[in-house]
């Protein structure tokens, strides 16, 4: 069954979350049958891209023209416990007839399992990829680099498609989703070229 354990142990890094009304359900499908609009929409909210699956709402239409579902997010990460979750007065996200709610959750595992104990919330720094720049250790090593979402030095990502360029007109339904797969179409468009350089902003 679930454990209660210290925030020191796992971390509420953020979450998502949709209501459903009435009719309207999760469908899981493949990344590559999104359309370029849900992608987008599912890039807004953390999904990964590339060979992945995504959850999509289907349904939930009424006669009465309200919305079906509802996107609900939060970015607090471990403030959870003492922030405000609500609207000013004379605002609202509508949905009608509710009657579920998917959860999607992001915990990090800070539990140090050499030096911390289940029982105790006191914290003590555990390994961290080498990219990360929070402290390990002396008084300002208060919690765990992976709070930042460091990049790991140990696996590469290789997006793997088939690309061409167009020199007018519009990409349209083909159109690249996010820049790490637009540098990696270049590199793989441009291979031999005498320079690549990638610009992000």
């Amino acid at each position: 069954g679930d454990v209660s354990v210290p925030i020191t142990v796992a971390y509420n890094h953020h979450f998502e979350s949709t209501m459903l009304g009435t009719g309207a359900r999760m469908r899981q499908v493949p990344w590559a049958d999104l359309t370029p609009p849900q992608r987008q929409q599912m890039m807004a909210k953390g999904h990964c891209a590339h060979g992945d699956v995504a959850w999509i709402v289907e349904g939930g239409d009424n006669a009465v023209g309200m919305p079906g579902s509802q996107d609900f997010g939060g970015a607090n990460g471990g403030e959870f416990r003492k922030s405000f979750h609500g609207y000013a007065p004379g605002f609202a996200q509508l949905i009608h007839s509710p009657a579920g709610l998917s959860v999607e959750p992001m915990q990090i595992d800070t539990f140090n399992r050499d030096k911390m104990n289940m029982s105790k919330s006191f914290f003590v720094p555990g390994p961290v990829p080498r990219n990360s720049l929070a402290p390990t250790e002396g008084p300002d090593a208060l919690y765990s680099g992976l709070l930042e979402c460091p990049v790991t030095t140990r696996i590469r990502k290789v997006v793997d498609g088939g690309y061409t360029t167009r020199f007018n007109g519009t990409c349209g339904a083909t159109a690249l989703v996010g820049a790490s797969e637009c540098f990696a179409a270049g590199d793989k468009i441009l291979a031999g070229a005498a320079n690549v350089t990638h610009h992000e902003g």
